[in-house]
C-alpha cells in the first residue's frame, strides 16, 4: 500500500476532508493532494512522514513501507465491544499496524475518560 493510500485511509478514518487534513499537517491543500495522489514520493526521513506519524500515532516505517500485511474484515464482523470500533458495513482491508495503533488510541482514550470520571 502506498503512502498516498495510507494518507487517505488516515484522513477518512478521522472524517477529515483534504482541507482539514492539510491544516492539521500545516501544509497547503494542493501539496497535500499531491502526496495523497502519490505525485510526490517520500522516504522515512521526510518531514511530512514525521508529521503524519506524530499527528496520527502511527510509525514512519508503516507509512513508507509497501508491505501489504492487512487484516480483512467482512461485513458485520466487528460489532460494538471492547475495541470500540463499531459495526463494519462494508468489506475493508485494514493494515495491521494501523488497526493496532487505532485500537491502542481507543484504549488510551477510555483510560483517560475513566480517570476523569473518578475525580
Amino acid at each position: 500500500m502506498s503512502f498516498g493510500i495510507k494518507l487517505k485511509l488516515l484522513r477518512t478514518m478521522h472524517k477529515l476532508d483534504q482541507n482539514k487534513m492539510s491544516e492539521r499537517l500545516n501544509i497547503s491543500q494542493p501539496v497535500y493532494s499531491r502526496y495523497e495522489n502519490d505525485d510526490k514520493k517520500v522516504s522515512l526521513s521526510d518531514t511530512i512522514v514525521q508529521k503524519v506519524a506524530k499527528e496520527f500515532n502511527v510509525t514512519g516505517e508503516w507509512l513508507t513501507s509497501t508491505d501489504n500485511t492487512n487484516i480483512v474484515f467482512e461485513n458485520g464482523s466487528i460489532t460494538n465491544g471492547a475495541t470500540g470500533i463499531g459495526k463494519i458495513d462494508h468489506y475493508y482491508s485494514v493494515p495491521k499496524d494501523f488497526l493496532d495503533a487505532f485500537i491502542k488510541q481507543q484504549k488510551m482514550t477510555e483510560e483517560i475518560l475513566a480517570m476523569l470520571v473518578k475525580k
